[in-house]
């Protein structure tokens, strides 16, 4: 469990370093011009919110194919572009509840660049914070 955390740490260590990297100084007059466009970072976490010992929570998403399983607790933390992204999240000892759900859709996030997911006994829900929580989806039955 610890190796995951101190990994993502390293991402947004690594993430950090290339954008400072990456940032145009006003020491030389060919890095003082416009030949880097701009940098956006989007990160993104989800995390299973329900106790211990129930439903397995896995998902697959469109920026990655392979199916994973949120364990509670630990957070599924991803940096990453601006494109739109989709997962597919089954819920349940037989996978008997599902949701698709749109994890970074640009025309309802705007300009917030930190988004995330608590997903709940009760549903899905919603934060730009990580403090303020919003419901946004229940859990559907599986269709196959």
């Amino acid at each position: 469990m610890m190796r995951k955390m101190s990994n993502s740490m390293y991402v947004r260590v690594l993430v950090v370093v290339v954008v400072l990297w990456l940032n145009p100084s006003s020491g030389s007059e060919m890095e003082s011009s416009n030949s880097h466009p701009d940098i956006n970072i989007l990160f993104f976490s989800m995390v299973n919110d329900m106790p211990k010992g129930t439903d397995r929570l896995l998902f697959v998403g469109n920026f990655q194919n392979v199916e994973l399983e949120l364990e509670p607790g630990v957070p599924y933390e991803k940096t990453t572009n601006f494109e739109p992204k989709k997962v597919s999240l089954l819920k349940g000892t037989m996978s008997q509840f599902c949701v698709e759900l749109n994890v970074y859709d640009p025309a309802a996030e705007g300009n917030h660049h930190n988004i995330y997911w608590s997903m709940r006994k009760d549903g899905i829900y919603h934060s730009w914070d990580n403090k303020n929580w919003e419901k946004k989806l229940g859990w559907g039955n599986c269709v196959f």
